[in-house]
């Protein structure tokens, strides 16, 4: 969105996103929003005669998205992202505000997020979610009780207008690659102080600067705010510590629910996400017996820590949309000779480097290597999984009792296709496996 960009009242908007439901483009054409759908599959586009707006979809990367925008500002014609533009529209939302809960944060917004909706609908509650991915514009078509919406931490600031009634910031450790700007911190500051409950994590140096920013203000400015954390004891707030959640008010420390059995909630890196989840249900009044359920009932998401299978004694686990370092070295912490593929792993810890088996770099979508220095890096993924399988197996001829893990978990954007290349290789390996052994 451009800085000085003023929604029109009426007139065609061009949209280049991704798809939107028809129930979404019904609510805005009764809005007085008539959206022109621009076709994706076409490699040429311009934006149709009498456009008064354009809005560009922050989940779909497009060829002509960046050359449509240039067109757009050339003919003086405001752009928004759909995130803006439905920050604009909100008001028209079917769900209240009191219901609508933003996520954000670095990492685990959709663990959180699907972690919340199991959770809410065990205690009754039904839910909707968007997201960059499935378009934020069909928010507008959903008709639920509450509803879900995860957003990148860059992008918190075109929300300026909507109005959440929970805002919830997981963490602060890197922004698209790099350091988080002030911009936005400030953002998020202004999302945790405007929603009537605020959730924020409390176990990194970013989300620790906010909110000791935000205790600092007076209680006429901030809402209240709720501390969690994934391994560490709080004095006031919500904390998981070896798979149970506690929940702590006035000093009083009191159990919520343990997801000890869980066979997908594994790792310490789901602990910070299933507080969080816990503390926007309980408050939307989900019981401690609903908030156990839900936990015991969660299935987990394909490519977040997925388990693709095991054969004989190797793991296959695709971290696919792992697309911060930080997430990459938890998960690379959470695997027992773990043979990690991806592109980032970040700063880890000398432990951490002892522990691991081996490191697969992969090379990047445009070409370029891992920010690393002399290190060997694959074309794609395939061939990354090749070298470990062959590494994985070289440490079970040597150690027979070794469980080694192949981890695909990139630490980075754009390797969302690599982790289908990795699953592909993974079955391959597991069905020829089990033939040779069948």
């Amino acid at each position: 969105m451009t800085e000085t960009a003023k929604l029109p009242d009426s007139g065609p908007i061009a949209y280049l996103g991704p798809a939107l439901e028809e129930s979404a483009l019904a609510a805005l054409k009764m809005r007085g929003f008539e959206l022109d759908v621009l076709n994706t599959d076409s490699p040429a586009q311009e934006l149709p005669a009498g456009a008064t707006a354009f809005v560009h979809g922050l989940g779909l990367e497009h060829p002509v998205s960046a050359a449509l925008q240039r067109e757009a500002v050339g003919k003086n014609l405001p752009v928004f992202t759909d995130l803006a533009f439905l920050g604009a529209v909100a008001q028209h939302l079917p769900v209240p505000d009191a219901r609508r809960v933003l996520i954000t944060g670095s990492a685990g917004k959709s663990t959180t997020a699907a972690l919340l909706a199991r959770i809410l609908a065990q205690g009754g509650q039904d839910c909707a979610q968007v997201s960059a991915e499935s378009g934020f514009l069909n928010a507008m078509a959903k008709r639920a009780e509450n509803l879900i919406i995860r957003v990148r931490p860059s992008a918190v600031r075109y929300m300026e207008d909507f109005a959440a009634g929970v805002g919830v910031v997981l963490n602060l450790t890197e922004e698209q690659g790099g350091p988080v700007s002030p911009k936005t911190k400030e953002s998020c500051v202004r999302l945790l102080t405007a929603a009537r409950l605020g959730v924020l994590g409390a176990d990194d140096s970013g989300a620790q600067a906010l909110l000791m920013a935000l205790r600092r203000q007076s209680a006429s400015s901030a809402r209240e705010i709720i501390p969690i954390s994934g391994g560490s004891t709080l004095s006031d707030g919500y904390f998981a510590i070896d798979r149970v959640v506690y929940s702590v008010r006035n000093g009083r420390t009191r159990r919520i629910a343990s997801y000890a059995e869980s066979a997908v909630l594994l790792g310490d890196h789901f602990a910070q996400d299933a507080a969080a989840a816990c503390a926007v249900a309980g408050h939307f009044g989900v019981t401690d017996d609903q908030i156990a359920e839900g936990l015991a009932a969660y299935r987990g998401l394909q490519g977040r820590f997925d388990c693709i299978g095991t054969e004989g004694r190797v793991v296959f686990v695709d971290d696919r949309f792992a697309r911060c370092a930080a997430s990459t070295k938890a998960a690379i912490d959470a695997c027992p000779e773990v043979f990690w593929v991806g592109h980032r792993m970040g700063d880890v810890s000398k432990k951490t480097r002892a522990a691991m088996r081996g490191a697969f770099y992969v090379t990047a979508p445009d070409g370029f290597g891992p920010p690393v220095d002399n290190v060997v890096t694959f074309k794609d993924a395939e061939d990354a999984t090749s070298a470990a399988l062959r590494a994985a197996a070289d440490l079970i001829r040597r150690q027979p009792g070794a469980t080694p893990v192949i981890l695909f978990s990139p630490g980075a954007d754009g390797f969302d296709r690599q982790g289908e290349l990795f699953r592909l290789k993974a079955l391959s390996y597991l069905s020829d496996h089990g033939r040779k052994h069948g």
